[in-house]
């Protein structure tokens, strides 16, 4: 089985890869990150279970692909955790890969994914989320859910540096940077950018949406 995580950017795209990866079989699986790079699918294919993480689509591995999970959040969260505006100012390079995997989600993502899950049904209640993801990986197959996420709350990451861990591709601050609250101004601007996106996802009434599976999964 060969599950391809292609996740928006910071929503949380590397605990859903964790969940898949923790799901499968440990013996033989090929885990990591897919970096544009269908030599390194072709590779992983090769293994009994694979699990790949990207933010960026690529047509030829979701078609190859069994199972595709992906994950959104509401794009203020997605500014704030990104650090988009500090003090007034706005990193435009960080911006694009906001703005890139938001267009993906839309154009591509979405439509073709087995299962959708809200960034905010992930941090709310990690049972519901696993138990979902569980239901696609090893269908009516027993999972030991609470088990899950106690590894997914210890998860290893490096002490100190800039290089993520090799198995669960966590850096050292991942999940602890402070956040940049927008300011009312600012997410007048971000809703202005991204309110077809934000209504697509439920965003723009009140509740939203809490996970879509879309009509081809299981």
């Amino acid at each position: 089985m060969i599950v391809l995580v292609i996740g928006n950017f910071r929503s949380a795209s590397t605990w859903l890869y964790n969940c898949a990866r923790l799901l499968l079989p440990q013996d033989g699986l090929y885990c990591g990150p897919l970096k544009e790079s269908m030599r390194i699918f072709l590779e992983a294919s090769r293994a009994p279970n694979a699990v790949l993480k990207t933010h960026t689509y690529m047509e030829q591995a979701a078609r190859k692909a069994d199972v595709i999970l992906t994950c959104h959040r509401h794009p203020y969260g997605m500014y704030e955790s990104a650090g988009i505006v500090r003090e007034g100012k706005w990193n435009h390079g960080r911006e694009y890969w906001i703005r890139y995997s938001i267009e993906q989600y839309l154009n591509h993502v979405r439509r073709e994914a087995d299962l959708d899950l809200e960034y905010e049904t992930i941090v709310k209640d990690q049972l519901k989320a696993i138990s979902l993801v569980a239901h696609h990986i090893v269908g009516h197959g027993v999972v030991d859910v609470p088990a899950i996420k106690k590894q997914l709350d210890n998860l290893p990451r490096p002490e100190s540096g800039t290089k993520h861990h090799p198995v669960t591709l966590l850096h050292p601050g991942h999940r602890t940077h402070g956040r940049f609250p927008l300011n009312d101004e600012e997410k007048a601007k971000v809703r202005g950018m991204w309110f077809y996106y934000m209504e697509q996802c439920g965003y723009t009434k009140e509740g939203g949406r809490v996970e879509r599976a879309s009509s081809t999964g299981s």
